[in-house]
This record gives structure tokens, C-alpha cells and sequence, in this order.
């Protein structure tokens, strides 16, 4: 996996006492990348582009999700605003975290691998003219 992908790749501006503590990508029926961020008001409204987001309070953090993430959409940044903040997250910065120390699971790294293989061919798919969105 390409070094495009590492930890600090994630572009962060952040209001004074809010802290980005990280992401984690969940692969169920839909993509979803979830960002987690601390020292922020439950109520606050966050939007990324053309995606909807939700929000979610988790203890003292508050989890926003950007679901539906397609095939194509996984080499892709995603910027989450709020307020006189925002975060720039890629998927593939996830997985490259995974398999660079992130995890010990070989089952994870597994599927990291292949998320990555997958978004590969999607883009290849969809750079060769096939504007179809690979799911």
C-alpha cells in the first residue's frame, strides 16, 4: 500500500480543546468511515460535501459516520466541517494503519489488504470509461 496513505495524511484544523482521536472503517452492508472527535458539544453540525453524515455521542466524544462510501470513493479524501473546524480523512488511511503496526489481527490486515485491491480495480474500472459506480 502506497505511503499516500500513512497516519499523517489526515489534514486536521482544529478549534482550540477539540481533539481528531482517530477513525475506523466499518465495511457492513455500506462503507462507513467513522471519526471520532473529543471536546465537542453533542448538537454539533457537521457536514462533508455532498454526503450526509450522522453523528452520534459515544461517552465524552462525539462519532461522526460518512456512510455509502462506494468502490470508487475509497482513494478519496473526505472533509468533515464544523464550526471553524475540519478533518480530511481518506479510507485507504485507515487500512494503511492496519498494516503498518494499527493491528495484530491477521484477519483485519486481511481485509485491508483486499479493500485495497478492490478500490484499485474499481478506479481502474471507472478511469477506463465504465462511469457505472462499482459498489
Amino acid at each position: 500500500m502506497p505511503d499516500k496513505f500513512r497516519y499523517n495524511a489526515a489534514k486536521t484544523v482544529l478549534p482550540e480543546g477539540v481533539i481528531f482521536e482517530g477513525a475506523t472503517l466499518s465495511l457492513q452492508s455500506e462503507t462507513t468511515l467513522s471519526l471520532y472527535f473529543k471536546g465537542l458539544p453533542d448538537d454539533t453540525a457537521f457536514s462533508c460535501g455532498a454526503k450526509e453524515v450522522e453523528t452520534a455521542p459515544n461517552g465524552d466524544s462525539v462519532i461522526v459516520r460518512i456512510r455509502g462510501i462506494t468502490a470508487n470513493e475509497l482513494e478519496k479524501d473526505f472533509t468533515v466541517t464544523f464550526g471553524s473546524g475540519s478533518v480530511s480523512y481518506n479510507p485507504m488511511t485507515y487500512c494503511y494503519n492496519v498494516l503498518n503496526g494499527g493491528s495484530d489481527d491477521p484477519a483485519l490486515q486481511n481485509v485491508c489488504r483486499a479493500l485495497y485491491l478492490y478500490a484499485q480495480s474499481a478506479k481502474k474500472l471507472y478511469c477506463a470509461g465504465d462511469n457505472q459506480n462499482p459498489a
